[in-house]
């Protein structure tokens, strides 16, 4: 019945998530409100598979957190305002300092495995843990009767860089069919606990941005890469 339950709790609303907030204050309440809402099994089942506004609680709130606590150092001075919807951007900027960005919108977007992230998160919610790079097989459908695989071999690193340097490529291409209004940047956020381990790997993760994902994107002002751990921060004009 955990679905059930899900489905008819509102976990966070888009009020919430379009409130107006200084960059400062974004990082610290998506935290306190994942934090908050994993006090119940139904809470965490709901943030693992990121169902309903949850998606955007995770996937768009989360990374612009971490890139106003880069990009604008925590000012007290940015008002962001998230946007919920189907307009082509996700937040607006309103910048009240003396030197002002040009930015004014921004994308947010992820570097991902489709299908393969929520079969994954499949086994570690009946196993309670799961291989985190293994190749994932999957047999029958979502009804009772299929069956899914995750390889638990160890995987080599370059393989690892590889893939989610891909993944980014192709969030890149999927942002370049689109057109958006003028003085937009494209936020790319993307898994660097393993793929981008250290300096070598930032490097030449921002020499393959430079060759292979910037020529795609001339419908942006700017781009940036962010990874979930905070640590991964790359732009580019």
């Amino acid at each position: 019945m955990r679905g059930v339950s899900c489905s008819k709790m509102a976990f966070v609303t888009k009020d919430e998530l379009e409130t107006p907030r200084k960059a400062s204050e974004i990082r610290p309440w998506v935290d306190n409100k994942i934090e908050e809402i994993g006090t119940t099994e139904e809470g965490k089942h709901a943030v693992r598979f990121r169902e309903g506004l949850l998606k955007e609680l995770t996937e768009e709130a989360l990374p612009l957190g971490i890139f106003c606590e880069q990009y604008f150092g925590n000012s007290e001075e940015v008002i962001i305002t998230h946007n919920v919807g189907s307009q082509n951007y996700d937040a607006t900027i309103e910048d009240q300092r003396d030197n002002k960005t040009i930015l004014e919108f921004l994308e947010i977007t992820q570097a991902h495995e489709g299908e393969d992230a929520h079969l994954r998160m499949l086994i570690l919610e009946k196993e309670g843990h799961v291989n985190a790079l293994g190749a994932v097989a999957k047999e029958g459908t979502k009804h009772p009767g299929m069956t899914i695989e995750v390889e638990n071999e160890a995987v080599e690193h370059k393989v690892t860089f590889n893939n989610e340097a891909k993944r980014i490529s192709d969030a890149a291409e999927r942002k370049s069919r689109k057109e958006y209004p003028h003085n937009t940047c494209l936020i790319i956020t993307c898994d660097d606990y393993i793929a981008f381990r250290d300096e070598v790997d930032v490097n030449n993760l921002s020499e393959f941005i430079q060759h292979e994902v910037l020529p795609k994107l001339d419908n942006f002002n700017k781009l940036f890469i962010i990874g979930w751990s905070s640590k991964t921060y790359l732009e580019f004009k």
